[in-house]
This record gives structure tokens, sequence and C-alpha cells, in this order.
């Protein structure tokens, strides 16, 4: 029997509910996922940065200690995550805390205190974190890079550091806490729960915490794919960089349930996907221009498309011939392809890997979860192996040559070039 013959789906108010019992004793593991397509061309991606901060900052009910003190009475824990589109959480407890601990979490997320005092401790933790991705040479080429690539309506954009700490001392705690209670409910609402458990005490406890959650019909107000873009080079200036960090790509417009989408991330994959990939053979081993350069189909979802980026640090000396070299060696990528002893061989590594991500039930949960929440259904978790090994050198090579334009790449740099 599969993983996904054992998971059990069931309706709970507008919650999609998927339980999957395992042998891993006396653990439970659940995430959750919902809707809230924030305005990007009001900043409500910051808005919501700032709110999902909070949840975990007491509620209407009891202060923060009360909570942090149950949740540690019981081992369990809970966090909250901000993602593009959507709001995510997670956690983990024994069996028989599911009730209390899953209340928890409801409480957390329908009736957040949003206080005052709790918001001038985190703004200035968050501004902080701003400062030091301002330090930091990958953090800056790789923001630089999405904001040459993507307009600002787009999921993928990221805003340049000066801008985000502008935007963050600006916001009040009354938009943030409008925006909250406007965009937060069983919107497209996903909970995946997996491990040792009863399946009625778990449905008991999503119904009492989550089963009258309204569905706020939140809408989509961003851009779907790119805006064909074009630019020169972009670069960060920083004093005391050495090596600098580099990035290049361009838009796919590519979302997760294309048919390109495998073939695609396979190709990329044997290109820079690890030590033994075609630019670590090249440029890393073979010229010695770089200590590691990468690539990956970043940024894809269900809802919007990504982008191809190739990671890499240089020195200043070899800064201007390793970019060069990179860019021949994807135009030569693009046209010719991949060999069928790569392809053999990169499936094993990208099956097995996806394999060992499912050892733990906070893992397998997570992995269901988003998976569903992709349009790939909770049984695409037994299927991703065999449709890894489905995937032929033709269609590769197809998606390649479709997909990837030398002619569109686009660079972004930061660190301390060379006098």
């Amino acid at each position: 029997m599969t993983l996904s013959d054992r998971i059990i789906e069931t309706q709970v108010g507008d919650c999609r509910l998927f339980m999957l019992r395992t042998t891993v004793d006396s653990v439970v593991s659940f995430y959750g996922s919902f809707a809230t397509r924030p305005d990007l061309t009001t900043n409500q991606d910051i808005l919501q940065d700032l709110a999902v901060a909070l949840l975990d900052k007491g509620t209407t009910e009891r202060d923060k200690f009360q909570i942090a003190e149950e949740l540690e009475s019981r081992g369990a824990e809970i966090r909250f995550h901000s993602m593009a589109t959507r709001i995510a959480f997670s956690g983990k407890c024994l069996n028989r805390d599911v009730t209390p601990v899953i209340g928890i979490c409801a409480e957390q997320l329908r009736k957040p205190s949003l206080s005052e005092d709790e918001y001038n401790k985190v703004l200035p933790r968050l501004q902080a974190s701003v400062m030091q991705s301002m330090e930091s040479t990958g953090a800056q080429s790789g923001s630089a890079l999405r904001r040459l690539i993507f307009d600002k309506n787009h999921p993928n954009f990221a805003h340049a550091p000066e801008a985000e700490m502008e935007m963050l001392s600006d916001t009040k705690l009354a938009d943030i806490a409008g925006y909250y209670r406007s965009r937060a409910g069983a919107n497209e609402f996903v909970l995946v729960v997996v491990g040792d458990f009863e399946a009625d005490d778990v449905t008991k406890a999503v119904s009492t915490g989550f089963g009258e959650w309204p569905d706020q019909n939140v809408s989509r107000k961003y851009d779907r794919s790119p805006v064909e873009k074009s630019g020169s080079p972009v670069h960060i200036p920083m004093r005391d960089k050495q090596n600098l960090d580099v990035r290049i790509g361009h838009a796919v417009d590519v979302i997760r349930t294309h048919r390109d989408y495998l073939p695609l991330y396979l190709g990329i994959f044997i290109l820079g996907g690890n030590f033994s990939s075609r630019l670590m053979d090249t440029i890393r081993d073979k010229e010695g221009l770089t200590y590691g350069i990468y690539a990956q189909l970043n940024g894809v979802s269900s809802e919007f498309c990504g982008y191809f980026l190739v990671r890499a640090t240089f020195s200043a000396d070899t800064l201007d011939v390793g970019i060069r070299r990179t860019n021949e060696l994807i135009a030569e990528f693009a046209e010719n392809g991949i060999s069928p002893e790569e392809l053999a061989s990169k499936k094993k590594t990208v099956s097995g890997s996806y394999k060992v991500g499912l050892a733990s039930t906070g893992s397998l949960a997570r992995t269901i979860g988003t998976n569903i929440i992709s349009g790939l259904g909770a049984e695409y978790v037994d299927l991703f192996a065999s449709l890894v090994e489905g995937v032929s050198v033709e269609e590769v090579n197809a998606a390649l040559s479709k997909w990837i334009d030398p002619d569109k790449l686009l660079t972004a740099t930061a660190g301390t070039l060379g006098t």
C-alpha cells in the first residue's frame, strides 16, 4: 500500500484536512497553509511579514508567556511562516496533546493580540535582519537580480534593502492589523497531519479550532507571468568584500504544474545542482575560477512563474572571465543539451534526495501539503520518483532549448571591485 493510499481526506468547514498515520510512536506533526494574496503594489507583503512575526506573541485570550509555558510543558512547538502569497504554519507534539496544541495554533491564527508593545519589539528585530542582509554579498546580488527580472507586482520581486527599511519604518500597527484581519481565513486552507494519532481526535480538534473560520475570498492582485525585460548588468558596491557574489538568470514562464517543469528542473540540476554538475566540473575544477557555482529553477509555484538562476562567487581578479565563461557554458548547454549518462545519474540523485526528505513526520507533512497546494495532489508523494524516471533525454533537451535563452540573461554582482 502506498503512502497516498493511506491518506484520509475530509472537509472540516472550509479546511481540507489530510491525515496520514505512520509507525512513528506517539509523535504527531502538522503543516498548514492558507492563501492571502497580498497587493504587492501597496507593499502588503511587508504588512504580512510583520503580521506573521507577531502571531506567536500572544492572543486576545493569553499572553505569549502563558502560551510558551503550555507548549514547553508538553514538549510541543508551533511555527509560522510568511510566504509570497500565503501564510503557512507547522507544529509537532505528542499524540496525547494533539487537541490542545491544535487549539493553541488556531487561537494564535484566529485571535492574535497584535499589540503595540510586541510590535515595538518585533520591528527592530526585522530592521536588524534587513541591515544584516545589506552586509551580505549573496543577499545583495540575489535581490538585485530579482529586481532586474521582475516588476514590483510579481511575487518574486525583491525590495532593495534601503527601500525595505523605509517601508518598515513607515508601517503602522493599525495597517498590519487591518491587513491581517481582512486576509487571514480559511482561504484555500489545507492542513496535513502525519504521525501516530486517532483520526477522530484530529478531526474534532480541527473542527473546534478552525471549523467556523470563514473564507475571506481573497483574489489575485499580482502578475502571474513576467514582463519581458532587458538591462545592463547591475553592481552593488560593498567595502571590504573581496569575494564577489554573482547572480545570473532570467524569468521562466513555467508554473509548477506545467508539463515542462520536471524536464527543465532535471536539466538545470545537471547544469548546476551539485558538486558533480557541468558548471562545477568546468568553472571550478578544470578552470579554477571559483570555489562554488550552482544553478537552479527558483521561485516557481502553482500560481506564478519563477526564474532560472546561476549563483557563484568570484574574486575581483577572476570576475570578468568567470562571468564570461559561465555565460558561454550556459549557451553551450542550452544548445547541445545533456547526455543519457548524465540524466541517468541525476535521476538517482534527485529521487534519492526526495525520499530522504520524507524521513520525518514533519518533512512528510510539509511535502504532502506543498504538493496539494501546488495542484499536484496528495498522490504526488508516491508518483514523484516514477515521474522522474520517466523523463527522457529528448524531453530535457527540448525544455532547455525552449526555456533557457542565453540572450536574455541578466547579471547582478555585489562586492568590492578591483582597482
